[in-house]
């Protein structure tokens, strides 16, 4: 996902919450526990990735379900 210049975590946790609906699974905010951004390099031609997003989910059991759904 792409990276703007000051990006707030509300702003990941909704490109986030987009991504899932994508793969039709639902989850709200609430099931959510921890969300953020590595710390990465400055954008450049030769480093063209974004730093990854790291989401940490109340239950594992909706963890297990985006898993497979990403598979599928």
């Amino acid at each position: 996902m792409p990276m703007p210049y000051n990006e707030t975590n509300a702003e990941v946790g909704d490109k986030v919450l987009q991504v899932l609906k994508k793969i039709d699974t639902t989850i709200s905010r609430d099931g959510i526990d921890v969300l953020h951004r590595l710390r990465g390099k400055p954008k450049t031609d030769q480093n063209k990735k974004c730093p990854c997003i790291v989401v940490r989910f109340i239950v594992r059991k909706t963890r297990n379900n985006i898993y497979s759904a990403r598979k599928n």
